[in-house]
């Protein structure tokens, strides 16, 4: 993904914001570890890197700070390749629009190689598959049009097992993200307008235990991540950040949310740093910094204006 950040301009730079807060060295990826408010904008010209240096408030990028190392390409195995989690020497790779999960090896950052992939099939339910969670041994896969979580047994990288899925076409329509905290999987389902909870204390026999739903807060809910008791979410279409008090599981409520036309337009991605959201406003181009210090009360502070388009 790095190779494409070329010739980049400041109507790319709120998405660009997005890769650099509270990344890590992954591999032979690096990339910052804490944030920067940008006060003011400013053209971003060229860079065959992801580098750059902050002088006050404004950001600059370095070139050739950092290396393209390699690509590999297929356009079967990789086709619309839509989310990626790195585990040590493999990267997990879901491929939207082709139904399929890939595993490849990188232990050789210049020369990684495909070590295995499933494509949907029917024993699988893969179709559209999305958003992808590893925890310990096993990886928990969302469905978008299967309705769907496969859980993949990687224990043995090279040789996985597809064990299980649940699948619910009422409660996890349209599953797109999934995010995990102790037993349970917090699923984000866009058309259903909702987050589903399911259990996998025995990820080899998932079930489905809650869902909670709300037209307004959680409509085309898209992003979650989970820190301690809350889960947020990003709602695409009501232009949407919501907080869910996830403290008993199988009974989440609604805790906060807001709506803003202008600096949330079309929410979609977001990173928690400490005690700030950078929400990606998709359609409007900027990102808007929230404070959830109190996550039943969390305040707007500040937004990263970038122009009109994208």
């Amino acid at each position: 993904m790095l190779d494409k950040i070329t010739k980049l301009t400041k109507k790319h730079i709120s998405k660009l914001i997005l890769l650099f807060i509270g990344f890590f060295i992954v591999s032979s990826v690096y990339a910052a570890s804490s944030t920067w408010h940008f006060t003011s904008s400013t053209d971003y010209t060229y860079s065959s890197s992801t580098g750059f240096t902050v002088t006050g408030s404004i950001a600059s990028l370095n070139k050739n700070t950092l290396v393209h190392t390699w690509v590999i390409t297929n356009a079967t195995n990789y086709n619309w390749a839509y989310d990626v989690v790195v585990d040590w020497d493999y990267a997990y790779m879901t491929n939207y629009l082709w139904n399929r999960v890939s595993v490849l090896n990188i232990s050789n950052p210049s020369a990684p190689t495909l070590v295995w992939s499933v494509i949907d099939s029917w024993t699988t339910f893969l179709v559209w598959v999305a958003w992808i969670v590893k925890d310990w041994n096993y990886l928990y896969v969302a469905s978008n049009t299967d309705d769907a979580i496969q859980v993949i047994d990687v224990s043995n990288p090279a040789t996985p097992t597809v064990v299980w899925s649940v699948r619910n076409t009422t409660n996890l329509n349209w599953a797109r993200w999934v995010a995990k905290s102790w037993n349970y999987l917090f699923v984000a389902n866009d058309v259903r307008d909702s987050v589903a909870v399911v259990n996998v204390t025995n990820p080899t026999a998932p079930t489905y235990v809650a869902e909670i739903r709300n037209a307004t807060s959680l409509n085309w809910a898209r992003e979650i991540k989970i820190v301690w008791n809350y889960a947020y979410v990003t709602g695409y279409t009501w232009d949407r950040f919501t907080v869910v008090n996830i403290t008993t599981p199988t009974a989440p409520t609604i805790a906060w949310s807001i709506t803003d036309w202008t600096n949330l337009n079309w929410a979609w991605k977001f990173k928690i740093v400490w005690n700030y959201a950078y929400v990606s406003a998709y359609l409007w181009a900027r990102v808007r910094i929230i404070d959830i210090s109190t996550p039943t009360a969390p305040v707007a502070v500040g937004t990263i204006l970038n122009g009109w388009d994208y």
